[in-house]
């Protein structure tokens, strides 16, 4: 039995492709040879009545991997749920480290720059005074009188 989601759901679909087209209906028929069921399908004829066409290979084909069909793609789709509910779980839990990552990083580069912007202020020593402008804004030396006050 093949397993590969793939595989069985082109298998399948390729057996419902060369099904006859939908609608159809399980109808009871009352008792019969082959029980009180069958599966029908109507199509229109160039009149516009409705006539059951005759049962095509490819419908006998579609009905009888239906049975095998029907809980293999089942299984499939419940194994791919199951799997990307635990890939999304596992997602979930390395985005939620990348966020504590990215907060320890930050602080330890905050807590650096704070650390490097103290160094700096220590190291600068005093603050030079600001260059004296003129009338007109624009920045002039200032003479040595000036700056021995």
């Amino acid at each position: 039995m093949v397993t590969d989601p793939r595989t069985l759901a082109e298998e399948a679909k390729a057996r419902a492709e060369n099904a006859t087209p939908g609608p159809w209906f399980a109808e009871d028929i009352g008792e019969s040879r082959n029980g009180p069921y069958a599966v029908r399908y109507e199509t229109r004829t160039t009149a516009g009545d409705v006539a059951p066409p005759p049962v095509r290979h490819g419908d006998t084909i579609f009905i009888a991997h239906a049975r095998s069909d029907v809980p293999a793609l089942a299984d499939a789709v419940l194994r791919l749920v199951e799997e990307r509910d635990e890939m999304r779980a596992q997602l979930q839990a390395q985005a939620e480290g990348f966020k504590r990552n990215l907060r320890l990083a930050t602080e330890e580069i905050r807590a650096e720059r704070d650390r490097l912007v103290e160094e700096n202020r220590l190291l600068s020593g005093p603050r030079r005074p600001r260059r004296d402008t003129g009338a007109r804004g624009v920045s002039r030396p200032r003479t040595l009188a000036e700056e021995a006050r």
